[in-house]
């Protein structure tokens, strides 16, 4: 997959049709209450660090990749380039998308990705006080491995953020639970990125054939 930090470096993926609307809270409307989200700056397995005013908490065990495209880029593993965590962040005033077009280009270049097939997918809005979050989950296949990305998507104040992280599918349980601790615990300047326990006034399941 194509890494263009001007536009997207996101996937995502579980296949959902229809544009159900409800007024809950995340977790009522997500898998979300799979995760065990808990408070990641006193768990020992976790390095909890603060760079450009984000506060954020990853595993241990992560290599942290030294460049200058993005935020934080990681591998998993040190042998897989497949298996990665990269979080962007964006002006909102020199992007020239919306976050709307901004995630429908991420799903116009899965589906013209020419190295990895793209399969399946899941994708939600979520609104709350005036803001759009989009949750998401891509598969993609690479060398007949099939693998599983999550992505966040949302501004705050005048940045954007896109956050995603990849593994092969087998791996999905602990993917999934790592991806919302990390989500769960990220701030930026001392704000919550996205509060799981706080109502949202709707949730929206979204399909990209007529969005």
């Amino acid at each position: 997959m194509r890494y263009y930090k001007l536009i997207f470096l996101s996937l995502i993926i579980c296949a959902c049709n229809s544009n159900k609307k409800s007024s809950s809270k995340l977790d009522d409307q997500t898998p979300a209450n799979r995760a065990e989200l808990t408070d990641k700056r006193t768990d020992l397995d976790w390095n909890c660090s603060t760079l450009n005013g984000i506060d954020i908490c990853l595993p241990n065990q992560w290599i942290k990749v030294d460049q200058d495209n993005f935020e934080q880029f990681y591998f998993l593993e040190d042998t897989s380039q497949n298996d990665f965590f990269v979080l962007i962040k964006y002006d909102l005033h020199t992007l020239g998308l919306s976050p709307k077009e901004y995630c429908q280009e991420v799903y116009r270049q899965l589906l013209n990705d020419p190295n990895e097939p793209f399969k399946k997918y899941s994708f939600r809005e979520v609104k709350r006080d005036g803001r759009s979050m989009f949750f998401g989950e891509f598969i993609t296949e690479v060398n007949h491995i099939e693998y599983l990305t999550y992505t966040f998507y949302s501004s705050l104040g005048e940045k954007f953020y896109d956050i995603s992280l990849k593994s092969r599918i087998d791996r999905e349980a602990v993917l999934y639970n790592t991806f919302h601790n990390i989500i769960y615990n990220i701030k930026v300047s001392d704000n919550p990125l996205f509060e799981y326990d706080k109502a949202v006034d709707e949730s929206i399941v979204i399909n990209f054939d007529n969005w």
